[in-house]
Formats: structure tokens, C-alpha cells, sequence
């Protein structure tokens, strides 16, 4: 019977998970006199004296020019008509008085008001760096008002609570176990047995390719992007190539590309006519002519067909070469995996400059022209396209494209680097975690050709490692709990890895793809995947993309 691995929350009671606004007391409150007296403060000079003379000349007897009682008001002022000392009507006094209480009032109303302003402002800052600390520690912050609102309107809405980073993690870190329960529950053995020499020798392929791009990285034999991809694959055995007939298929393609090149006019020193020309290759149906031994007189005539994308088990579930440039150029049909490494070998091979770009479950290629300027262009589907599309199309947060695990460039020998992660991944698809170190030194080869530590594949088959070595440590003490973890050393010290390295995958800006944009993709790949089904099109049967006719 399958063990499913739940997260669980033992005592944890429902409101732990959902924000609840506290309860909302009425109050009776006090009128404000912040409006009123931020009006006093700027009118306050002048509606006092008004109202001052306003009255002063309403209570005396004898009506008095308002220029004399000016006068008089200001003593200071030298003038022959003696001002009248320390006389005030009882209006005038009353007057004074509630002016002054007033000033008084606005005075302190102000300065409150402002000594308070102060004091939030300077709470929130010191909150919002509380919250940045805690975070960058792993923890999970206490909610702001913000999020409360948050919870309430989805708890309205009928929707359940939002978790908090911590529980996502967690959530995460359970997708993670019980997809490594479903692939290494077949294959159950004793782990002395990852150190047998039978199990040397089933690996020996994954070691001699790791030795290869091992001794590209550093210089002791040729750079190759054709060649890395090439031993990366081999390694998993039942290719569709031979190297052979693979190195064969690279040079006739970089061949034709030239010959079509500069038939059409262009220079094979110009980077923007080299992409055209593997552009061209791979989406449309060119023909360029070649001398004819046998008969001088007639030249003969080169066709090559374009690829197209295969929709059938294009995520390799069923058979894991799908992923690969071999099966591609073998069949003449790929994926977004397989037809950028096309592309990367064409360019390679031209000795044309070209990058490798990932985006969430996709790559591409990104080349300068020449002015250096860069562009996208998809392989898939012959498009030119913007970082910025991807980014509104593909979920692809600004701190990703920051960090650089997304939208950014991969270099030839990074390319080659990244070969070594695919042979992580395909080592764990065939042999499984085995004891684990093949798969980390695969990831230490890799990731020292990338400075920012910013490559996520590798966050991406740490985190799978880490699971499948976690997953044997639960099902051999019978734990089926998260909560029991912490018994047992080794679990609790893989789960920790396991969180942290979760941890590390969000602080690069990753975030999985929401639901509806997932399944809408899905839908329409399915939908094109029966279209080519009915039209008989397998995608999988190899064929020749030259046609050779006179």
C-alpha cells in the first residue's frame, strides 16, 4: 500500500492558519480638533486681529476709523493722539481669551499630532525591518494589518486561508517526499548495494560523462556544446544516434546552413546573418544546390525539411528521451528543451555567439546583434520575443529575473556546466539517489561555472536528492508523520536540509506557476497532442531532413 506523507499540524487549531481581525469595539469618540486647528495654524494671526477689532468697534460709543484704532492698538507706533493704556471692553477681554485658549489648544494639537505621526512612521519602519530579519532568517513574520484584511476577504470569499512563507515551504517540502516515494519505491535495495561493484558498472556511463564535461570545464580537452550534450545523453543509455552518425548530422547541418548563407548573399562573419541562417534551418523548407561529381553539367539539389514540436510525451514521462538534442535531430521534431540545445550546437558549430536562457519549465535562446543589442528568439515556434512577455506570461517575478534564475544568459561554458545538472537529473530518473554523491559532485562541477550561485536547476535536483534520501530514511523506520521527524537524527537532519534548500529556491524569487495558468498550458498542450495523434504524426520514428533530388 503507497504511504502518503502528510503535513499535519497536530494540535494546531483552524484559526492558526487564517488571519481573524480582532474584535471591533464601538467607541465614542471625541471631536478632533486636528482639523480645526490646522486651521487656526494658518489663519490664526488674522482671525484673531479681526476678530479683535471686529468687536472693538462694535462696543464702543463712539465709532471709531479703523485706522485711528489701529493706531492705537500699536503704541509702538509715534503718533500725537495718545493710545488708550490697559483699557479693554469686557467683548474685547472675552475675545483675548478664547483666542489665546485656542492658539493654546492648537498649539499642543499640533505638536501631538505631529509627535504621533513621528511615532507611527518610525513603528512601521521598525516592523517592516523586524519582518525583513525574521524572513531572511527563515522564520515566518507576524501578519500585518494588511494581511489580516487579506484573510478575512478570502475567508468571505469562501476561499481557504492563505498560508504563511513557513507553511508554504512545508507544503512544498511534502510535494517533494511523496514524489520521491513514487520513484523510489520501485526500486528498494540495501544501501550497501549503491557501493557494490555491479552497481560501479551499471553507473559507468554516468561516471565516464561526468569525467568528459569535467575535462571540458577545465581545459584538458576541447569546449564543445555539441559534444557535452551528446556524452550527457549517451549516458542514459539506448540514444537514438550513434556518436557517429551524430557527429555526422552536426556537420551537415553547419555545412548546409553556410552553403544556404552564401547562396542568399551573406557573410558567415556576420552574427545577426548566422542566426538567420540556423533560424531559417529549423523553422522553413530551404534548398541550396552542391556540384555533382558524376556529372559536372547538373548541379543536384539539397532540401531540408524544418522541425516541428512534438506534443506527444513532451515532458518525458514516459520516455525520458524525449528530453533530448539526439532524439530531435534524430526524429526532426523536439520540445522547448531540446530544440534550444539544437540551436546552441547549430551556433556553436557556426562559431555564431548565442546563449542559453531559462524561464519557468522552458528555455531559449538569446543572441546580440550587431550592435550588440540582445534579442529572445523561441525555437518552438520560430518567434522574436521580449523579456517582457515572458515575464507577463510566464509568472516570472522581478526578483527572479534580479537573481538571474530566469531571463538570464548562460554562456558556452556554462551551457556545458549545465549539461553536468541534466546528468544529475538523468542519473536519478534511471539509477535513482544511489548514496547521493555522484548527484552532489555533478551539482559542485556545475555550479562552479556560475558566480551568483543562481543556477535553479540545481536548487531544483538538490531539492529531488535530498527528498529520495529523506523519503528512504521514513519508509525504513515506518514514519508517515512530518510531526516525528525530529526522532530520528538523520530524518530530522535531511528535512532540515531539505527546508533550507526550499528556502533558498524562494529567496531567488521563484514561485510556482498559479493553478489556472498551469492547467490552461496543460490543456493546450494536451488538445495539440491528440491533433497530432489523429494525424498520425508520432514525432518519434527517425528520418532524414535532407532530400537530395537533381
Amino acid at each position: 500500500m503507497k504511504i502518503h506523507y502528510n503535513l499535519t499540524h497536530g494540535d494546531h487549531t483552524k484559526s492558526e492558519f487564517c488571519f481573524f481581525a480582532p474584535t471591533l469595539k464601538k467607541e465614542k469618540k471625541l471631536p478632533s480638533l486636528h482639523f480645526f486647528a490646522r486651521f487656526l495654524s494658518h489663519a490664526f494671526s488674522t482671525f484673531a486681529s479681526r476678530a479683535f477689532l471686529f468687536v472693538e468697534k462694535n462696543t464702543n460709543k463712539k465709532r471709531t476709523p479703523f485706522g485711528k484704532l489701529a493706531k492705537e492698538l500699536n503704541p509702538s507706533r509715534r503718533t500725537k493722539t495718545l493710545a488708550k493704556k490697559c483699557f479693554l471692553p469686557t467683548a474685547s477681554w472675552a475675545v483675548l481669551c478664547v483666542t489665546t485658549v485656542l492658539f493654546s489648544i492648537d498649539s499642543v494639537a499640533q505638536g501631538v499630532s505631529g509627535l504621533g505621526e513621528m511615532r507611527q512612521g518610525e513603528q512601521q519602519r521598525i516592523q517592516q525591518q523586524n519582518r525583513q530579519m525574521i524572513q531572511q532568517f527563515g522564520g515566518s513574520a507576524p501578519p500585518t494589518q494588511q494581511d489580516i484584511n487579506a484573510g478575512i476577504q478570502r475567508q468571505q470569499n469562501g476561499k481557504p486561508p492563505e498560508l504563511t512563507h513557513q507553511e508554504k515551504i512545508k507544503s512544498q517540502v511534502v510535494a517533494v517526499i511523496n514524489e520521491a516515494y513514487s520513484a523510489e519505491n520501485s526500486r528498494r535495495v540495501d544501501a550497501n548495494y549503491y557501493k557494490s561493484a555491479e552497481f560501479a558498472a551499471q553507473t559507468k556511463s554516468y561516471t565516464d560523462a561526468l569525467q568528459n564535461l569535467k575535462e571540458q570545464l577545465n581545459g584538458k580537452r576541447k569546449l564543445s556544446v555539441s559534444d557535452a550534450y551528446f556524452v550527457m545523453e549517451n549516458a542514459y543509455g539506448n540514444s537514438y544516434l550513434s556518436k557517429k552518425e551524430y557527429d555526422q548530422t552536426i556537420k551537415q547541418s553547419v555545412d548546409f546552413i553556410k552553403k544556404w548563407l552564401v547562396q542568399n548573399g551573406h557573410s558567415l562573419t556576420d552574427n545577426a546573418a548566422l542566426h538567420l541562417g540556423i533560424q531559417k534551418f529549423m523553422s522553413d523548407t530551404l534548398a541550396i544546390t552542391v556540384a555533382n561529381i558524376d556529372n559536372p553539367n547538373q548541379a543536384k539539389k539539397i532540401t531540408h525539411l524544418p522541425f516541428y514540436y512534438d506534443y506527444q510525451d513532451f515532458k518525458g514521462e514516459k520516455d525520458f528521451r524525449n528530453y533530448f538534442l539526439t532524439k530531435c535531430i534524430a526524429t526532426g521534431s523536439g520540445q522547448c528543451n531540446s530544440m534550444p540545445a539544437v540551436y546552441s550546437s547549430l551556433a556553436d558549430g557556426l562559431g555564431a555567439k548565442a546563449y542559453l536562457t531559462f524561464a519557468p519549465h522552458h528555455s531559449f535562446i538569446k543572441y546580440p546583434d550587431n550592435t550588440g543589442k540582445l534579442h529572445g528568439y523561441e525555437p518552438t515556434s520560430n518567434w522574436k520575443i521580449t523579456d517582457k512577455w515572458y515575464q507577463d506570461n510566464m509568472f516570472i517575478s522581478p526578483k527572479a529575473k534580479m537573481s538571474g534564475i530566469y531571463l538570464d544568459t548562460l554562456n558556452k561554458k556554462q551551457i556545458v556546466a549545465n549539461c553536468a545538472i541534466d546528468l544529475a537529473f538523468g542519473y536519478l530518473q534511471k539509477h535513482g539517489a544511489g548514496d547521493g554523491s555522484f548527484v552532489k559532485e555533478c551539482l559542485n562541477t556545475a555550479m562552479q561555472h556560475f558566480p551568483k550561485q543562481n543556477n535553479i536547476q540545481v536548487y531544483f535536483v538538490y531539492s529531488s536528492l535530498l527528498g529520495r534520501q529523506l523519503e528512504r530514511v521514513l519508509y525504513e523506520n515506518k514514519v508517515t508523520d512530518l510531526n516525528d521527524i525530529s526522532k530520528i537524527p538523520e530524518a530530522n537532519t535531511l528535512y532540515k536540509a531539505l527546508l533550507q534548500n526550499e528556502n533558498t529556491i524562494t529567496k531567488l524569487g521563484y514561485q510556482e506557476q498559479p493553478d489556472p495558468l498551469y492547467d490552461e498550458l496543460m490543456k493546450q498542450q494536451e488538445f495539440k497532442g491528440k491533433q497530432q495523434q489523429e494525424k498520425n504524426i508520432t514525432g518519434k520514428e527517425k528520418r532524414n531532413l535532407f532530400i537530395k533530388s537533381f
